[in-house]
């Protein structure tokens, strides 16, 4: 049984990919990706609702949420709490020991202790001295 309202799907992006939703496009574009990024397009119903960035850094050990951005209208909705399950699972396909991520917002529609609160309800923590960044062990 799926614990979401809603079950959205990630579809990977090549380098030719456009946004059908200019918000999105405009997002997307600003990232300055590395060349480790690998950058998927959150879907639910066909309907593009979010950016989600990896970075698969040489070290093997880290797996990188370098972004992970849902519209606004599409917020509290469970869609980020199950990508975040979904990147567990490639995390621990792929090998990697955890997972790390940055908390920063993208826009103003979402405080920074907000987002701190959604990555540590799934298990997130911060690293020492380091008041933005989180990760997971797996």
């Amino acid at each position: 049984m799926n614990k979401f309202r809603i079950q959205p799907t990630i579809r990977y992006l090549d380098g030719l990919y456009r946004f059908n939703n200019i918000d999105l496009e405009t997002k997307f574009l600003a990232l300055p990706l590395g060349k480790h990024s690998k950058c998927y397009c959150i879907e639910v119903e066909e309907l593009e609702v979010g950016v989600l960035v990896l970075d698969r850094l040489p070290d093997g050990n880290n797996l990188v949420i370098y972004e992970l951005f849902i519209l606004d209208q599409f917020r509290r909705q469970g869609i980020g709490s199950s990508i975040l399950c979904e990147v567990e699972f490639i995390a621990r396909r792929e090998g990697f020991l955890r997972i790390a991520l940055c908390s920063i917002p993208l826009d103003n529609d979402i405080s920074k202790n907000d987002l701190l609160k959604f990555y540590e309800n799934h298990g997130y923590k911060q690293v020492r001295n380091v008041p933005n960044d989180l990760y997971k062990t797996l």
